[in-house]
């Protein structure tokens, strides 16, 4: 096969065993949490969370209206739990206390674990028809058992109150851990990064190595520890990202096509919006400058292939080339 021609595969893994993934905060739109510093009535959620100010001051006038319906005796007892679950949509764990990742549908009420549920029944449980319309609930209310069982989630690690403990899901979220035995060893190369997602070699025999960022600029560095000034590519334009921790839409992938040496190829694999409103991921070739091999040129993208994406999460993936074969994977 010449090495001028190259397949594009999309793999697919499948499994039929459960999965299990730890620590994955996401809002009920499918977005990543962000930081929200306006944040009162929620505040628990002003660092990392899923409300703006106006989303919180809906929630917050629905809270005054339903203070309103309820008598004294009963607003005493249930004002901390009709708070806590009516802020639950603020919660970077939104998509998971309301099953929307698993249906796509958002539940109308959050998923409970099983003692606080048991509490909030034998308390609180005339303020579920001012949290949730849904008949199928609301019907379950002669009956703690039914009730339990239908607010519980299948995933319980996400339960409320239990996920605030969970050292899975809190630990030292997007913070840099330090170093424990049993740990490998490494040694900073490169540093003035903003979310480096990529470092590759380009197998061309210069020692070269090419770190990309998630917000679409790949930069060359020396086995010295520098870099070139200018970018060897920049295409934040093109690139759909967003500066929100845990966002997994950005530059992802970066491959150097076997010859590139000769023909100066290499291919990239990044988000991007289609149109006004929906968003794909994108495979690209571009070339090496011919006069200057440590940039790039924009204009000699050239799109493989485009994929609309339904939603905002589980974009990641990776592109890469087998040999002898060569063949350009998607992952």
């Amino acid at each position: 096969m010449q090495f001028s021609k190259l397949w594009v595969l999309i793999i697919t893994a499948i499994s039929s065993t459960r999965v299990i993934v730890k620590c994955h905060p996401q809002c009920l739109d499918f977005k990543p949490p962000f930081q929200s510093n306006t944040l009162e009535f929620c505040s628990q959620y002003r660092d990392f969370g899923c409300c703006t100010k106006q989303q919180e001051d809906v929630i917050f006038q629905r809270y005054e209206y339903v203070k309103t319906q309820l008598s004294e005796t009963l607003l005493q007892t249930c004002e901390p739990y009709l708070r806590e679950l009516l802020c639950q949509p603020c919660s970077p764990y939104a998509a998971h206390i309301y099953s929307a990742e698993q249906t796509m549908h958002a539940s109308t009420f959050p998923g409970l674990c099983s003692n606080y549920c048991s509490e909030f029944y034998t308390k609180c449980k005339d303020l579920a028809k001012y949290i949730t319309s849904d008949q199928e609930i609301l019907g379950t209310l002669n009956s703690k058992e039914n009730f339990c069982l239908v607010v519980q989630l299948t995933d319980t690690d996400y339960c409320y109150p239990n996920l605030l403990k969970n050292e899975h899901l809190n630990f030292n979220i997007s913070i840099q851990q330090i170093t424990k035995e049993g740990c490998m060893c490494v040694e900073q190369f490169a540093w003035d990064l903003r979310s480096p997602v990529v470092a590759r070699h380009a197998g061309d025999g210069s020692g070269r190595l090419f770190v990309a960022e998630q917000r679409g600029v790949i930069y060359i560095y020396y086995r010295n520890k520098t870099r070139e000034q200018k970018a060897f590519l920049d295409i934040k334009d093109r690139v759909l990202y967003s500066s929100y921790r845990m966002d997994e839409r950005g530059f992802l992938g970066l491959a150097f096509h076997p010859n590139f040496a000769v023909n100066r190829k290499f291919y990239t694999y990044y988000s991007a919006k289609l149109g006004r409103r929906k968003e794909c991921i994108r495979i690209s070739e571009f070339k090496a400058s011919r006069k200057n091999r440590n940039r790039a040129s924009r204009k000699t993208e050239r799109i493989l292939l485009q994929v609309e994406q339904p939603f905002s999460n589980h974009n990641g993936g990776e592109v890469c080339i087998t040999l002898p074969l060569h063949f350009l994977f998607k992952s």
